[in-house]
This record gives structure tokens, sequence and C-alpha cells, in this order.
């Protein structure tokens, strides 16, 4: 399958993006790619990872962060991508070397 940026369909959530990183290589292969870049800086990486992930309230609320200035920070890729990247790293850890 060939994903594209930006997400052509609704963003998943939390569990969601976890559980499609461990089924499908493709889709981590991607993902992870665009993550890494987005946390080096990139911008349209960025874009593109938040056009496939948003963490609901309540996900964030579960880890900890309730406060609504802390979660609407949290909607920014950079800070809301720290929450799969250990999961993007073990499924695709060629990216990250």
């Amino acid at each position: 399958m060939s994903y594209t940026c930006p997400n052509p369909n609704p963003p998943y959530t939390l569990w969601q993006i976890v559980d499609l990183l461990e089924k499908s290589s493709d889709f981590a292969q991607f993902f992870a790619t665009q993550l890494r870049n987005a946390i080096g800086g990139n911008k349209k990486a960025a874009a593109c990872v938040e056009s496939y992930f948003q963490p609901t309230a309540k996900e964030l609320q579960d880890f900890g962060i309730s406060s609504k200035s802390e979660i609407a920070g949290m909607c920014r890729c950079t800070d809301v991508g720290k929450l799969v990247l250990v999961k993007a790293q073990e499924m695709a850890p060629q990216v990250f070397r």
C-alpha cells in the first residue's frame, strides 16, 4: 500500500496508529521516515505526521497530560510524535540508523 502526504483520510488516534505501525511494515517505514524528518525540523514532514496522527484528549489524559494548555501543546507534531517514537523505532529501526 502507498501512503501520501497529507493523509487523505481522517487522522488516527494514538492506539490506532500504534496498531497500524505494528501491522503494516510499509506504514511503519513511511511514518517513521516522516516522524524522523519532522523531529529534525522538516515542516512538510511535520504537517504530514499531523495529518496522520491526532491523539484524543482522553488518550493524552491517560498519559497524565490533563490541562487544556498541555493538551493543545501536544497537538504539535514534534511533541505528539514523541508519543509513538519508540514504537516507530521498534517497527522501522533502519530509518533511525
